[in-house]
C-alpha cells in the first residue's frame, strides 16, 4: 500500500469553508442591534415608570401628612361656622390647647396655610414640591339644634410641581368631631 505524495498534499491543502461570510456577519450584527435597541427602550421605560411611581408616592405622602395634621386638630376642636352645611376654602375652629386655628387655601401659591397664633401669620403647611389646584371644606352638623354629629369633609386635589413626572391625586376625607352638638 503506497500512498502517493500528491494525494496526501491535496487532502491537507483543501481550504476550509467553516467561517461566516460578510453578509451573514452584517445580518447578525443588524439583528443584534435591533434586539439591543428594544431591550434598552424597555429598560428606559421601566426607569421612567419607577420615577413616576416614586413621585406619585411622594405627593400622596405629603398630602396625607397635611390631612392627618388637620384631622387631629379638627377632631378635638369646635368648628366656628357662620353658615352650616356649606363649603368654603377656609375653616376656623377653637382648639382646647392651641386656641383659635384657621386653615385656608392660598390660590396664589397653590398651597394650604395654617394661621399661627404665636406669630399672627399664615404659614404654609404643604410641601414646596406639591401644588394644590383645589381645596374645599364642607361642614355639616355644626349648627345648634340640628341634632347631627358635627363632621367636616375635606376635598383636595394635589399635583406634583415636577413637569416631567406629573402626578395628580384627588382626595376626600371626612372627620367626625368628638364634640357632640345638642
Amino acid at each position: 500500500m503506497k500512498l502517493s505524495i500528491n494525494k496526501i498534499y491535496s487532502a491537507n491543502s483543501k481550504i476550509s469553508n467553516k467561517g461566516f461570510t460578510l453578509i451573514e456577519l452584517i445580518v447578525s450584527m443588524f439583528i443584534f442591534s435591533i434586539i439591543m435597541t428594544i431591550v434598552t427602550s424597555v429598560f428606559i421605560q421601566s426607569l421612567q415608570m419607577q420615577r413616576k411611581a416614586q413621585n406619585f408616592q411622594r405627593v400622596e405622602e405629603n398630602i396625607r401628612f397635611v390631612l392627618e395634621s388637620m384631622a387631629k386638630e379638627i377632631r378635638v376642636s369646635e368648628i366656628d361656622s357662620l353658615s352650616p352645611n356649606t363649603c368654603s376654602q377656609e375653616i376656623t375652629m377653637d382648639h382646647p390647647s392651641y386656641g383659635r386655628i384657621t386653615y385656608r387655601y392660598n390660590s396664589s401659591s397653590d398651597s394650604i396655610e395654617r394661621y399661627n397664633n404665636s406669630t399672627s401669620l399664615y404659614e404654609r403647611i404643604t410641601s414646596n414640591t406639591i401644588l394644590i389646584p383645589s381645596f374645599d371644606v364642607c361642614i355639616q352638623g355644626a349648627s345648634d339644634g340640628d341634632l347631627k354629629q358635627p363632621r367636616t369633609t375635606i376635598f383636595v386635589s394635589v399635583k406634583s410641581k415636577s413637569e416631567k413626572d406629573d402626578a395628580i391625586i384627588n382626595l376626600q376625607t371626612t372627620i367626625s368631631q368628638r364634640f357632640i352638638s345638642d
